[in-house]
């Protein structure tokens, strides 16, 4: 064989791979797992209460609840969740019950589907102290599904409030983990750009245009 046809179908493979590198580069689909999640929570103060409201008041100590709208980070992560806040007088309360927080998200934004919406309610289960709210910071799991495919994330509480004397503004937080959205189906094959399918074609006009001169070069013989 010739040093010029061992060259020739070098080039010809060089060419041929960096086509297909190309497209397959191109035809690459972008997923992101970051979700944006809604809602808006509500607080009840007493030992099995089920009225919940904003703002609510138990002895001296006042909760208020907020709206929720959040973005996860690409690991589906979420911390300092603003969930809500206390605020008590300069009375001395006598509290040492129970308080829950009913915490209702909607739909992930973008998603749509079932359920619509989701409630959870989280307990303090005591009041270890007056003022002082100890809520166990168990995780719960929220699922949600469309025609398209199917998702969750995982939800708790992440701070336990000591709610002092003469306080305006004290923080309930949240913290969202593994939140997911997963198609049920796999993306539609993508359709190479122009400039993919331009290079391609460049690429089998020089294998052909090589073959075009080996067959002369054999009849040449």
């Amino acid at each position: 064989m010739s040093l010029r046809n061992t060259l020739g179908r070098a080039i010809c493979r060089r060419s041929l791979l960096a086509a297909f590198l190309l497209v397959a580069l191109c035809a690459a689909p972008v997923e992101a797992s970051s979700i944006t999640v809604q809602g808006s929570t509500l607080g009840c103060f007493d030992t099995g209460c089920t009225t919940f409201g904003s703002p609510v008041t138990g002895d001296d100590i006042t909760f208020t609840g907020t709206t929720l709208d959040f973005t996860t980070d690409a690991s589906g992560s979420a911390t300092d969740v603003l969930l809500g806040t206390y605020s008590r007088g300069n009375a001395t309360t006598s509290t040492s019950g129970s308080f829950s927080l009913e915490v209702t998200f909607t739909m992930p934004v973008g998603i749509g589907g079932s359920p619509s919406s989701f409630t959870a309610v989280i307990t303090a289960n005591s009041i270890s102290a007056p003022g002082v709210f100890d809520f166990q910071q168990t995780w719960q799991t929220f699922t949600y599904s469309n025609v398209l495919g199917s998702g969750s994330f995982d939800f708790h509480v992440s701070n336990d409030p000591r709610v002092p004397k003469n306080s305006t503004s004290i923080a309930l937080f949240g913290e969202v983990r593994n939140a997911t959205y997963t198609p049920s189906q796999p993306p539609p094959t993508p359709v190479p750009e122009p400039a993919s399918l331009l290079l391609l074609g460049s690429g089998l006009a020089g294998v052909a245009a090589l073959g075009r001169r080996a067959r002369r070069r054999r009849q040449a013989r």
